[in-house]
């Protein structure tokens, strides 16, 4: 008898907490009715510069030149234009349900101090704790606090890795030279050159892997990782005469292509990354083992 009467002072004491939630928020929400309100006064397509300031001090930035995003701190890389895109388009997001700042326990809601805090042309964001009951995430603007739909976090809470274009090269590039430790792939007058000259390499394997070079779009992108032993290296020459030096792995299923100039390793399928040391199915030019590229010249 006194089990079920405490169980049921226990649903009674939840009952209660949760429509004291609910009282709290009808009590301090402003609804607007079906027009809701604009986060900012800016539009996505407005959007230039995007910065955000993480608990540690660390910055993210990055900055929009027409139609292209480049991060510019920590470090100056072209940035993934989805991610930005999503990031900017903060700007128009539209919410019916506003709190004055007064009227939220601020630490409660995760902004004092906030999670992070993402600048959109100046116009600040304050993120805060995220209601897993319905999917929404306070966002403090100037003195006001919303709730908004959680998608976009994600793409926030990234390393500054994350932030990069997946693709190694580029926009555009156009590769003249690939050099690795077993061959050597040069275009002059028009031709392609390759080297050692008694391997035979077909002009459409040639084209093939200059194609998959300039079309790579990694799966991650992330720091790269110094416990581990980076066993190859290639260099890229682009027609604009810039050198990419990578360095190259292999580990489980998994491929890198490490950039150690922007400290960065571009992961993909481990099979990808083969594609691009091999001219075609039959004309291999990387070695036995994994990640080796010190390939014998000549085959078998």
């Amino acid at each position: 008898m006194m089990r079920k009467l405490w169980l049921n002072l226990g649903a009674a004491a939840l009952l209660f907490a949760a429509l004291a939630a609910v009282s709290w928020l009808t009590r301090t929400s402003t609804p607007v009715g079906s027009e809701a309100l604009r986060l900012t006064a800016l539009s996505p397509g407005t959007v230039k510069d995007i910065q955000i300031q993480r608990q540690d001090g660390s910055l993210v930035a990055l900055t929009r030149n027409g139609d292209f995003w480049r991060v510019t701190e920590p470090f100056a890389a072209r940035a993934n234009p989805v991610r930005a895109a999503a990031i900017a388009s903060l700007a128009g997001a539209t919410t019916n349900v506003f709190y004055p700042v007064a009227a939220i326990p601020l630490a409660e809601a995760g902004l004092a101090p906030p999670q992070l805090v993402v600048a959109l042309n100046g116009t600040a964001l304050e993120i805060g704790a995220r209601q897993s009951l319905d999917d929404l995430r306070y966002v403090r603007v100037e003195q006001r606090v919303a709730l908004l739909k959680d998608h976009f976090f994600h793409h926030l809470d990234q390393p500054a890795a994350g932030f990069v274009h997946p693709a190694p090269l580029p926009p555009g590039a156009n590769v003249k030279a690939i050099r690795a430790e077993a061959f050597e792939l040069k275009l002059g007058a028009g031709k392609w050159t390759w080297a050692p000259s008694e391997f035979a390499v077909s002009a459409d394997a040639v084209v093939t892997l200059v194609s998959r070079w300039q079309a790579a779009s990694a799966t991650a992108v992330m720091a790269m990782d110094p416990a581990v032993k980076w066993r190859d290296n290639i260099a890229v020459t682009l027609s604009t005469g810039d050198v990419l030096q990578f360095k190259v792995r292999e580990a489980g299923e998994h491929g890198w292509l490490g950039l150690p100039a922007l400290n960065l390793q571009y992961q993909f399928p481990r099979t990808r990354i083969r594609q691009l040391f091999e001219a075609g199915q039959s004309e291999r030019i990387r070695g036995r083992g994994a990640g080796d590229l010190r390939a014998r010249a000549a085959r078998s």
